[in-house]
């Protein structure tokens, strides 16, 4: 039987999205699927490459451009009828609108796309909301799945975008523990971070935008730092990071606080972490640092927001705090500071909760069931393993054609 192949289309991914597009590529079932990647030039098109898995470069951008986003249709009509891809997989808003438009266009059999945040914003004019949300309508009616990584995400599209609910699956984002296995010396991490040895540590890692409530982390890390001895450490990157350092300097934290910038290494920082904090002011889908964080061990603070509650349990295997309050974010480290068998506890149930229900393979695996399922549903399975039917059907369309 020949290989169905995959094209995945994804615009400039970093964090959760790239991890969770690479997993798909590097761990689908290569005996029954062929993965092709459409996406720009940069860090996600040189690791697929690395796995062996053909990239098309396309010039997809986040943001909305009438010229150049029907450039970009062209292209990915054009690449779908020339590698004959059987599934078109669109990640994200913007590949979702580009992708499925194309991929009705190219007459792709089987079209998905996965949400992994919401991205209709409260501060969006009435007519733009209204514009996406007859967009998002239309095209998922040419959509066979829509997959959601968080619950949370799939009641928000139900009740805001009104898609019909038999459309959406919910498959959380897996992560792969072997790196997690491994022993790091704390002192040599820290060093390698600029973060003295001695006292505690409390990290954030994070793009650094607002919605990731940066401003809030600092604001609690200048509370802590007055009545503990800990210090603090931001790792990521961002367009806000300059502003973020300038608040920083401001509350007094320049002594006590560390913009690591982005790190490869997120196991072995997690490992020298005794609090991880992420008071998310948004967080539709289900964020892959708190996944990491669980896996290492390291207890979790989070903000109450979106697919959070759905991974951390308050006072079982991390703590929970309401968004857009510093206040409460710095008891909550403090209790676990002061609290060190608290804090072991909730790290060893969030180890468990992850290694039982959030690995990588678990992940794929579903995914793949809902490709299985789609290409059930038009019988693809079928034409594939007898070519002689196949045949026959596209004779009988032609004849109907004319």
């Amino acid at each position: 039987m020949n290989k169905f192949r995959i094209l995945h289309v994804v615009r400039p991914a970093t964090g959760g999205m790239k991890k969770h597009v690479l997993f798909l590529l590097a761990r689908m079932n290569r005996n029954l699927f062929e993965s092709f990647l459409a996406c720009p030039p940069g860090t996600l098109e040189q690791e697929a490459s690395s796995l062996g898995v053909t990239v098309i470069p396309i010039p997809l951008s986040g943001e909305l451009s009438m010229a150049d986003d029907w450039s970009t249709i062209r292209r990915l009509v054009s690449i779908l009828r020339e590698y004959e891809i059987t599934i078109m997989h669109a990640h994200g808003a913007k590949a979702g609108l580009i992708g499925r438009i194309s991929a009705r266009l190219a007459k792709t059999p089987v079209v998905l796309m996965t949400a992994h945040n919401f991205v209709i914003s409260d501060e969006w004019p009435a007519w733009k909301k209204s514009f996406f949300i007859l967009t998002e309508r239309i095209l998922a009616r040419y959509t066979d799945t829509i997959i959601t990584v968080s619950n949370a995400l799939r009641q928000e599209l139900i009740k805001r975008e009104k898609i019909n609910p038999a459309k959406l699956v919910t498959i959380y984002n897996g992560i792969d523990y072997d790196p997690f296995r491994e022993v790091w010396e704390r002192k040599a991490v820290l060093r390698s971070l600029g973060v003295p040895p001695l006292g505690r540590v409390v990290g954030m890692i994070s793009r650094l935008i607002p919605q990731k409530g940066v401003s809030y982390f600092l604001k609690a890390a200048a509370n802590l730092a007055g009545e503990h001895q800990v210090n603090f450490i931001i790792v990521g990157d961002g367009p806000y990071r300059q502003q973020f350092e300038e608040e920083a300097l401001a509350l007094g934290l320049q002594h006590r606080l560390v913009f690591a910038g982005e790190r490869q290494d997120i196991a072995a920082i997690l490992s020298a972490l005794d609090v991880l904090a992420l008071p998310s002011l948004t967080e539709g889908g289900l964020p892959f640092i708190i996944l990491e964080a669980m896996a290492a061990g390291c207890p979790v603070v989070a903000a109450r927001v979106g697919g959070i509650p759905e991974i951390v349990y308050d006072n079982h295997n991390g703590l929970l705090i309401p968004a857009k309050d510093h206040k409460r974010l710095a008891d909550a480290i403090a209790s676990l500071l002061i609290d060190r068998e608290k804090a072991a506890l909730l790290g060893r149930r969030g180890r468990k909760h992850v290694l039982d229900n959030f690995m990588v393979d678990n992940m794929v695996q579903k995914v793949e069931n809902e490709y299985k399922a789609a290409l059930d549903n038009k019988q693809l399975f079928f034409k594939r393993l007898f070519p002689v039917v196949e045949l026959a059907a596209i004779k009988k369309e032609q004849r109907k054609q004319k």
